[in-house]
């Protein structure tokens, strides 16, 4: 029973609502946590440059905005040193002990490193968009060459600019003459070597020439240069600068290397995978030495006399004994295996793996890989299960689906799954986690996070949804041109599509048992849940970027130049909403409002009337979530490093989260009110949602109607609140008249704020 006492106190504190106004109460959305994935010291997610310091015995592991810097022999992560632009390369002058950085982004510029300290001593301007670094030790010099076919040389004593030379080609090689003291740089795309003299710093010849790879002859003075559109090995005079031969090799040489104790030339074929052997003192080809699927690049070990090939998409690196001239091993590196250097220190070989984002370090002696550490992961996909309250978040680089407890925000479980994870999905009968991978789709347990099975596909997986009524998980391949159906009770495949063009996005329409497909260009394909069957196929006149089905009305809304809305019952276009190329959408359940996010704004539709409420200028593109408790909305900027907060009663931006380096996905957490953000920089931002804790009546403010709401609901059963959430303010775990005069004393007498 309620005293009289306390009825007069909230009559009291209602009466005085006519006496107060104006108070509000506004909370902040803040970030909480940066989950790591799996270390502080991994946020080098896409390794593009290397570089060995023979000095100190560290290696140097560059990608995005950071380099990571390890000991080379242990292979401990050792510094982090964060750059201020993209880096485009990496070089170590052993002459000074300096690293040589070259940064883009929009700041154009090579930066220098102590190689003691790792510490950054000064930075010099360069031709715009610097990339590959070139060192020149007869003159001291640096070349740095840039996007617009230009390069910088740097003097590296003076630490200053001496000149930029126009090359008029886009540069993919790099050569020096340490006899005539001339540097050369080649491209296939332009087709032509460029040659300057290395003291005076002037083109002195151009050969037309499509060259993708120089390794330099110094007993002969000779260059040998691959031409990759017509399948030879070039040979230059490095005296005369003239062609004096070309040699047949494989199909399209990428890469080549010179070997003085055996005097040969290795020739790496790409799409022949095949590496030939040629004499360096006949100039034919001696062997030809099969070596599997796609060598990229190769390097020279004079210790132990044997060549490494990196193979990018096969993901190993193979070891060739020079004297025989046959291949000892294949060790698995990791997708994306391109950059290799070697330790004369170490006797060690060090390959970098571009999609796995790992660092393998291979034995030169024993052809063994002692370590492989990850140098920065890549969250892809986030999914939320309410009842464990887990988040899921696939990992591209590391190959593993790392499990993360909602309560503390910490790792608990890691699953080592297939190749390059990305979108997961959950079944909710059989409580089990879907990963699509490179080449399967993984299965996981739940209740062990363990994996339970893999479901081999033919063809690349891309999308998923989950049929809860059918018990069926659609995995679509775009590369495949597939829609992959899986049996979610055993796990296994139950048929193949054929969808006869790229098979994209999907949804699931629950009120009708139907799933639809984006294929192709323009086509929204529909199939039976039950049987599988296709439907319809419906054209919509442009690309289909993204589909969201709405429960609460029964329609389709696609993503198709404007926003297409489609009748769940028939499958008829109802209408086209007037909004130009939407890429994102997510629902606001609570007030039946669609937000859709192109490249410039975020529109406001009425799902009921399929009309625009509202356009708000924004930057994308975006990603979107919705969190019901609070009504906001959250739009991630995939090109920037925030958050953007949208109110859902106003559908105005009010505040802005900084998390990490490009954000790829977001997940809501409904039990404990956090949004959960992947980033591209190794890690996950875990944003505390400001709550609103005591607005009642859902008008996005706390003021003096949101007690008297509370005091009606509990004395003269009025409207209950939305959420639980919403009504304890004092967080005492109980709905009662304390919580009125809790949220009425912070409102009227500058009490303590709600919980």
């Amino acid at each position: 029973m309620i005293s009289k006492s306390k009825v007069f106190s909230v009559t009291f504190l209602i009466f005085l609502f006519f006496f107060f106004s104006g108070f509000s109460f506004a909370q902040k959305d803040v970030v909480e946590k940066t989950i790591w994935i799996p270390d502080s010291l991994s946020q080098v997610p896409w390794p593009n440059a290397l570089a060995y310091n023979s000095q100190n015995n560290k290696l140097y592991v560059g990608g995005g905005w950071k380099i990571l810097v390890v000991d080379g022999t242990s292979g401990e992560k050792l510094a982090l040193i964060e750059m201020n632009g993209s880096i485009g390369g990496l070089l170590y002058n052993p002459n000074n002990n300096k690293l040589y950085c070259s940064v883009g982004a929009g700041i154009d510029e090579v930066v220098i490193i102590d190689g003691e300290t790792d510490i950054q001593t000064s930075s010099i301007p360069v031709t715009v968009g610097p990339g590959g670094l070139l060192y020149n030790p007869i003159s001291e010099k640096i070349y740095c060459t840039g996007v617009y076919e230009s390069v910088s040389i740097i003097d590296a004593q003076a630490e200053t600019l001496l000149t930029t030379i126009p090359l008029g080609i886009y540069v993919e090689s790099r050569g020096f003459n340490s006899t005539d003291n001339k540097v050369y740089f080649g491209g296939t795309l332009d087709c032509v070597l460029v040659i300057i003299d290395g003291e005076n710093d002037v083109v002195i010849k151009r050969i037309s020439k499509c060259i993708s790879d120089i390794a330099y002859n110094p007993e002969a003075n000779k260059l040998y240069c691959t031409n990759p559109p017509h399948n030879l090995l070039i040979v230059i005079d490095g005296a005369t600068n003239s062609i004096i031969n070309s040699i047949e090799v494989g199909e399209w040489p990428l890469s080549v290397v010179y070997n003085p104790s055996e005097n040969k030339i290795y020739c790496a074929n790409h799409h022949e995978g095949t590496i030939s052997v040629i004499d360096a003192f006949s100039e034919t080809v001696m062997n030809i030495i099969s070596v599997g699927y796609d060598p990229t690049s190769l390097i020279y070990n004079p210790l132990d006399n044997k060549v490494y090939s990196a193979h990018y998409g096969n993901g190993v690196v193979g070891i060739i004994d020079c004297q025989s001239d046959t291949l000892i091993r294949m060790i698995a590196t990791g997708y994306g295996s391109w950059i290799l250097t070697y330790s004369l220190n170490t006797d060690k070989i060090y390959c970098v793996s571009y999609g796995n984002a790992t660092l393998s370090i291979i034995d030169g002696e024993t052809d063994l890989k002692t370590k492989a550490l990850i140098t920065g992961s890549s969250p892809r996909d986030l999914f939320y299960i309410p009842s464990l309250n887990k988040i899921y978040a696939s990992d591209g680089a590391s190959d593993k689906v790392y499990v993360i407890e909602g309560g503390t925000n910490s790792i608990m479980n890691t699953v080592k799954v297939g190749i390059w994870p990305t979108e997961v999905a959950y079944n909710s009968i059989n409580n089990k986690v879907y990963s699509l991978t490179k080449d399967n789709v993984s299965v996981i347990d739940v209740e062990t996070d363990s994996l339970l099975t893999t479901v081999e596909l033919d063809a690349s997986p891309s999308y998923v949804v989950y049929n809860p009524l059918s018990n069926k998980i659609y995995a679509s391949s775009s590369k495949g041109k597939k829609l992959y159906v899986i049996n979610a009770e055993v796990d296994s495949l139950l048929r193949t599509i054929d969808v006869g063009s790229s098979a994209k996005d999907l949804a699931y329409n629950s009120a009708n048992n139907k799933i639809y497909l984006s294929s192709g260009y323009d086509c929204l394909k529909i199939y039976d849940g039950e049987t599988d069957e296709l439907r319809d196929s419906i054209y919509l006149g442009y690309f289909i970027s993204e589909i969201l089905y709405n429960s609460l009305e029964n329609k389709i809304y696609c993503c198709a130049g404007g926003l297409k809305v489609l009748d769940g019952e028939t499958d008829s276009v109802l209408t086209e909403i007037g909004i130009y190329d939407p890429v994102a959408l997510t629902h606001n359940f609570f007030q039946n409002k669609i937000y859709a996010g192109s490249r410039d704004s975020l529109f406001v539709i009425d799902c009921v009337f399929d009309t625009l409420l509202k356009s708000i200028e924004a930057e994308g593109p975006p990603i979107l979530t919705y969190n019901p408790t609070n009504n906001r909305v959250y739009y991630a900027n995939i090109l920037y490093d925030y958050i953007s907060v949208i109110d859902g009663w106003r559908d105005e931006f009010i505040t802005t989260v900084e998390v990490g380096e490009y954000p790829k996905a977001l997940v809501y957490n409904s039990e404990n009110d956090k949004i959960y953000v992947a980033n591209s920089n190794s890690n996950i931002s875990v944003i505390k949602c400001s709550r609103l804790s005591g607005d009642l009546n859902l008008d996005g403010d706390i003021n003096i109607l949101d007690p008297v709401f509370l005091a009606y609901y509990l004395l003269k059963s009025g409207e209950a609140p939305l959420t639980f959430k919403t009504a304890d303010p004092n967080c005492d775990d109980k709905i009662n008249l304390a919580d009125v005069i809790y949220l009425a004393n912070y409102v009227l007498r500058d009490g303590p704020p709600p919980c």
